[in-house]
């Protein structure tokens, strides 16, 4: 999925980090990163909005989540109401534990919905679905 090996190529460089630290909520976080990745932002399609959106891949985006499930209804949605065949959500927190990687690597297996998770303290986490 391109847009999980783009956000995967911004977080190895340090770039992810300069632009969480620039944007100053969830939308703006998505511009920025759309600009960066070649995708777009906050696109309507068929009812459901995509935070990010190339091609053929949808991505929601949250920022400091209070659920490991966060993202997932929408993510859901541009499955299976806007038809996009790969889809992924990526969340941002300050820290990960393991019961929280545990219960998202479920969710991701039994939606088949990939995931990734940004630790400001632990880096990226990637779950496939």
């Amino acid at each position: 999925m391109k847009l999980l090996q783009g956000i995967s190529h911004l977080a190895s460089s340090g770039k992810l980090r300069e632009v969480l630290e620039r944007a100053r909520g969830e939308r703006e976080l998505c511009e920025l990163l759309a600009s960066l990745l070649g995708a777009r932002a906050n696109t309507v399609v068929n009812g459901v909005e995509a935070d990010l959106l190339l091609g053929a891949e949808a991505c929601e985006v949250k920022l400091y989540p209070s659920r490991f499930y966060s993202g997932f209804g929408q993510a859901l949605a541009l499955k299976h109401v806007a038809g996009f065949e790969d889809v992924c959500v990526f969340q941002v927190v300050r820290a990960v534990s393991e019961d929280y990687m545990k219960s998202l690597g479920r969710l991701c297996a039994a939606t088949g919905i990939k995931a990734a998770v940004f630790s400001e303290v632990s880096g990226l986490h990637v779950v496939e679905g």
